[in-house]
């Protein structure tokens, strides 16, 4: 904590060392006062300034390298202002875009099952073979109405089953086993 306030009164004394001898002690009349200051940086960031009054300010070079820096600190705080508006638009545009995009494709597929005859329906449900039971594993039968696809075992490495298995029968009457 010593430090801390070491450091701190070190950053006090710089402080109050520019504030005395640097860009607040100059001799520009027509820029006497705080408000006046605030007021013509405010112009400068927006680039409302009167070029001619520039001229005033690069007289005093102190002041010409706060106002030189403050406009340099203006830019990038509003430049980054932008990137991140431009940025949170992009990502809001894209979502909106991929939802159109979800909606087009399911209109599209939507016109097209009219066109579908229902003998032509009848045989692509057929098959789909959504009737069979999935097989999960060699021997493992699982439940029917579901479309079967094969990935490689490393593809999702499973350290630990979700699915508990119980041997024996599977009547409503025989009670599940404790764990």
């Amino acid at each position: 904590m010593a430090a801390f306030r070491h450091r701190s009164s070190h950053s006090c004394a710089f402080v109050r060392t520019v504030l005395r001898t640097g860009s607040l002690n100059h001799t520009l009349l027509e820029y006497d006062g705080v408000f006046i200051w605030v007021y013509s940086l405010l112009k400068i960031s927006l680039g409302m300034f009167p070029p001619s009054s520039y001229a005033t300010l690069t007289e005093y070079v102190p002041v010409l390298v706060a106002v030189s820096v403050f406009v340099t600190l203006v830019f990038v705080v509003l430049l980054n202002l932008l990137v991140a508006q431009l940025t949170g638009a992009y990502q809001t545009t894209f979502r909106d875009m991929q939802g159109y995009a979800r909606l087009n494709r399911a209109y599209v597929i939507v016109c097209q099952l009219d066109q579908v005859t229902q003998k032509s329906w009848s045989r692509f449900l057929a098959s789909l073979k959504l009737e069979e039971p999935l097989e999960f594993n060699e021997g493992d039968i699982g439940v029917p109405g579901g479309i079967q696809i094969l990935e490689p075992a490393n593809a999702s490495t499973v350290t630990e089953d979700s699915i508990k298995r119980y041997g024996g029968a599977t009547a409503p009457s025989m009670p599940w086993p404790e764990d």
